[in-house]
């Protein structure tokens, strides 16, 4: 069964430009996706359109095989959560504690309920000693981890990151990522949306999107191959894939082994 399917999506704010054109594609239970493009691809219009922040002119956007409309978009909301590049943008409550219980609120979860989810997931993703403090006062890493818990409470099994690494130090960023990886393996289905092919290494799936259309789709051995694709999608592969690329296939065939395991052994 899929966990989000989008069928013939097309987008635009103006009327005039295309954002998103008839995009089709379908992501299973417990799959990691990293949709890739340059600025302006269309990469953030989707992850807003598959949450139901964004109307499509055209398409269906299902969730659990549930079809995403004004009407069902409350019961879509408790499946599904997102992550924002700057956390801020997303924070309403006074203390982290607040803002953890904002989404159950809404959901209608019990007091008890609530406490309960609070100590578990604050805990879970490690921000169990800032309940009381003031989103604000966090650093950028702590701040993204408060918005997971926040989604986690409501009890979501797919979390789109929309470039949530992307203001965030190098430490802080691997921290979140190993954090992602382990939300993966406990079974979430993860949309990372990002410009970062390194960071979209370590997704089972990716998904190139170039002026509104996806461009390539699969896992990273088929896509990363298609080098002369890559760029004209104007993204640049690893550095070691394109070492690997200026070497001859006979001579140096060994060393273009090594460097491609290298490269996918995240």
């Amino acid at each position: 069964m899929s966990k989000v399917k989008v069928e013939g999506l097309n987008f635009s704010y103006n009327q005039k430009r295309m954002i998103l054109k008839n995009i089709n594609l379908e992501i299973s239970k417990g799959e990691w996706v990293a949709i890739l493009g340059h600025n302006g691809s269309g990469k953030s219009t989707l992850a807003k359109a598959i949450v139901g922040l964004l109307e499509p002119q055209d398409g269906h956007v299902y969730i659990d095989d549930l079809l995403l409309t004004e009407e069902s978009s409350y019961d879509i909301r408790k499946k599904i959560g997102i992550v924002f590049q700057n956390p801020d943008n997303q924070f309403v409550g006074v203390t982290v504690r607040d803002d953890i219980a904002f989404g159950m609120e809404n959901l209608c979860f019990t007091r008890e309920e609530m406490l309960e989810a609070i100590d578990f997931f604050s805990t879970k993703v490690g921000v169990d000693t800032f309940l009381e403090k003031e989103p604000a006062t966090l650093s950028g890493g702590q701040k993204q981890r408060v918005a997971i818990a926040g989604i986690l409470a409501m009890q979501t099994q797919i979390i789109i990151f929309d470039e949530a690494t992307s203001m965030l130090d190098p430490y802080a960023r691997e921290d979140l990522m190993k954090y992602i990886k382990k939300l993966h393996e406990e079974g979430l289905t993860i949309i990372m949306i990002t410009h970062d092919i390194e960071e979209a290494l370590l997704a089972d799936r990716l998904i190139v999107l170039k002026e509104g259309e996806i461009f390539l789709d699969g896992t990273r051995e088929v896509v990363l191959a298609q080098a002369d694709k890559i760029k004209e999608a104007n993204l640049e592969l690893p550095i070691s894939l394109r070492l690997a690329n200026l070497l001859d296939e006979e001579s140096n065939k060994d060393w273009k082994e090594s460097l491609w395991a290298y490269t996918l052994e995240k």
